[in-house]
């Protein structure tokens, strides 16, 4: 079987599962190749970057603050690799483990003419104390991040913040925390004065700090971003920038209707590069598809054998080379990648073995087991796929593939179906516990994806633990343990692409992948 095999061709293959893959030699997703040098000519000032959906709110705190981050600025910024470089921020310094000194910059205006001040950072974080808590549907991210609640482990309370003066802050934590700095990558800063004077709108409105303000947004169709006088950046090529949602990202790019496409599925990105006229940059997703085995929604799922039987079901190889186009490898059977904090070496992947699948569900008494499985309708190949390999088994799967905001909400406020193909993200923190929010919210009552009491009392340790040692440790064991119970099915580390015109000859990106859009160079 060569590289050129079709995806319909695949799935017959995943169908049958009797045979073995023989794959050619995988496919590599460049960082960064130019299809050809380009000379130095004049820069275009404007971008339009096409997506199948744009978010339908401007609030840099929700899950879908993608675009909206252009707006907004973070204490501390975080470079492609992990690195941690000045945003608002120009120095911090650990003082003791609880207490640390910040030196913010000074002159930075919001855009809507507002001064920027250690004043503006105690009312960011007062505000996501309060509303942010209480409203954790909206706001589980930077609360998750941030370590807010629950109130018996929050990282901050009212003395947390205190003001020296305008460009100096210090901050005290209730307990020792190994990534503070980190978490404050997380924390967008927002304007008091806006907030007061559209009591409160972050929906339809928005005032940063960042190089862009909004010109025009329709909710879930189009944002429209333009750099301002004042904009502590200063002035780049790139004047203004578009987000636009597309029904086809790839007939958009090739009509020239966008210049970067976003989401767009890994065999047709794979297709355009492969044809000399497009270029792919990306970098490591941080984050991992898996599949969600909801336990309390079928008795089956809450058989180890028959988790075990789901992940031996899938060829993780084949399914990465060609479904994925590349863009993605298997994993260790373990949600964190090679180098991060809590990365366990010991751990293996799941086999692909179909026969000992079949057994374990013989074993279990489930021969005859019918279950509901949700894949975004942006994954819809790769839910496909899945089902595919799992009917080979004698599993039959009933698919649907609703749109992505709705799954996500199901993800982590609960659903009723049996399987979910969805991307644990790590990309913000680059940590463990971001990839919790939806595999194991801590709220009451929470739907468990993982029902494992050692496995939440080892979150609870992580969450509190004081140096990074100990946090890692801890971080291992709650993998081995995930790996042990099969508890759900580990598909792909992924990377995350853009596919774009050749006239781009920079295309930054930030560490929870959106792009640095104020440093974008293309050509005219």
């Amino acid at each position: 079987m060569s590289n050129q095999l079709s995806r319909r061709n695949f799935l017959k293959l995943g169908a049958a599962a009797a045979g073995v893959f023989a794959t050619g030699q995988a496919f590599s997703a460049p960082q960064h190749a130019l299809a050809g040098a380009l000379n130095s000519q004049t820069l275009a000032s404007h971008v339009t970057i096409g997506n199948t959906s744009i978010q339908s709110n401007l609030n840099p705190f929700y899950f879908t603050y993608f675009q909206s981050r252009q707006i907004y600025d973070t204490l501390i910024d975080v470079s492609a690799t992990g690195e941690l470089i000045p945003g608002l921020a120009t120095e911090w310094n650990r003082v003791d483990p609880q207490t640390l000194e910040i030196t913010l910059r000074d002159n930075v205006l919001f855009s809507n003419g507002e001064q920027f001040t250690a004043d503006s950072v105690a009312y960011t974080l007062n505000f996501l104390r309060t509303v942010g808590v209480n409203n954790m549907g909206t706001y589980a991210i930077p609360v998750t991040d941030l370590v807010l609640f629950p109130a018996f482990i929050s990282l901050f309370d009212d003395n947390s913040i205190e003001v020296v003066d305008d460009t100096h802050l210090v901050v005290r934590t209730t307990r020792p925390d190994a990534i503070l700095e980190k978490r404050l990558s997380r924390l967008f800063i927002i304007s008091e004065q806006h907030m007061t004077e559209t009591d409160g709108d972050l929906v339809t409105n928005a005032a940063g700090t960042g190089y862009f303000r909004a010109a025009e947004f329709v909710p879930g169709e189009l944002l429209e971003l333009e750099t301002w006088d004042g904009n502590w950046r200063g002035s780049h090529p790139i004047q203004s920038a578009t987000y636009v949602r597309v029904g086809d990202p790839r007939a958009a790019l090739e009509s020239g209707d966008i210049d970067v496409a976003q989401s767009i599925s890994p065999d047709v990105a794979r297709t355009l590069v492969d044809s000399g006229n497009w270029v792919v940059t990306s970098k490591p997703a941080l984050g991992t598809e898996i599949v969600s085995m909801i336990p309390d929604t079928h008795e089956a799922l809450q058989d180890e054998r028959v988790r075990r039987a789901l992940n031996m079901a899938i060829d993780k190889v084949a399914y990465n080379e060609i479904i994925q186009g590349g863009f993605a490898d298997p994993t260790t059977g373990q949600l964190l990648q090679p180098s991060m904090d809590g990365y366990n070496e010991n751990l293996e992947a799941f086999p692909y073995d179909v026969a000992e699948a079949r057994r374990l569900l013989e074993e279990a008494g489930y021969t005859d087991l019918t279950l509901t499985m949700a894949a975004p309708n942006t994954l819809r190949a790769q839910g496909e796929t899945i089902a595919s390999f799992l009917e080979a088994i004698g599993v039959n799967i009933e698919l649907e593939t609703p749109d992505s905001g709705s799954l996500i909400a199901e993800v982590t406020g609960g659903t009723d179906r049996n399987l979910i193909l969805w991307n644990a993200y790590y990309t913000t923190l680059q940590d463990w516990s971001q990839a919790m929010v939806g595999l194991a919210p801590g709220s009451p009552g929470a739907q468990r994806h993982f029902d494992n009491d050692d496995f939440y009392g080892l979150n609870m340790q992580i969450s509190l633990a004081g140096d990074l040692e100990t946090r890692n440790d801890l971080i291992q064991q709650a993998a081995t343990l995930m790996n042990d119970q099969a508890a759900v099915i580990f598909l792909s580390w992924q990377q995350f692409y853009y596919v774009h015109t050749p006239k781009i000859s920079a295309l930054p990106l930030n560490l929870d992948n959106s792009p640095r859009l104020y440093a974008v160079e293309m050509q005219t």
